[in-house]
């Protein structure tokens, strides 16, 4: 666990820089860290093997959700910690000040569509691969990258229940932002509301 906790550490720390750009966390740190945890899971699994039942986290909040394909290995939950790295380094150097903005009418048209430069794909193994033929991206088979502008789409009233539901929905979940796909099922009407 100790070699596997190392690698991990290489992975997600081997920059140098911790998840917001600070210092990386002593190497010491995180392999105890790993090693407690993977311990943990396996003393776990064991458990549930044997029968004894799981007891439930009373600590737990409500808005603490797992996504459906969330990680369920720790290679996994490293590659989120890998992705959520890779996203707050984005927004650190996408969001500032005097950044050049892009305006579009559209004159006799109803839409446009713009192809875009693809980014690195979020995820590669553990948690999430690109669809063939789906998914936008740099991978063989997959789409091209852009946008598409279309006038009077949704009204303004729409606009904003929407937002109200995705900002309700999304609480405590963890999520790729734009790469984000949302599919409510009725289970989760008392979470999105009715909207």
């Amino acid at each position: 666990q100790r070699t596997k906790a190392a690698d991990a550490y290489s992975g997600l720390y081997g920059d140098g820089l911790g998840l917001d750009g600070e210092a990386a966390p002593a190497l010491e740190n995180f392999v105890e860290n790993y090693v407690v945890e993977a311990l943990n899971r396996e003393t776990k699994r064991i458990l549930k093997e044997k029968g004894y039942a799981e007891q439930p986290d009373k600590e737990r909040d409500i808005r603490d959700v797992d996504k459906k394909d969330a990680p369920t290995t720790l290679e996994g939950e490293v590659e989120r910690l890998v992705v959520q790295k890779r996203q707050r380094r984005a927004v650190r150097e996408r969001v500032r000040a005097n950044k050049r903005a892009a305006h579009w009418e559209l004159q006799g048209n109803d839409h446009v569509q713009i192809e875009i430069p693809c980014a690195e794909p979020m995820y590669h193994g553990h948690v999430y691969e690109s669809v063939r033929g789906c998914s936008p991206g740099l991978s063989e088979g997959c789409l091209p990258c852009g946008r598409i502008i279309m006038e009077k789409f949704s009204t303004q009233a729409e606009q904003e229940q929407m937002i109200s539901m995705m900002d309700r929905s999304f609480e405590g979940l963890f999520h790729q932002g734009d790469e984000t796909l949302l599919v409510p099922d009725t289970g989760s009407r008392d979470r999105m509301g009715a909207a």
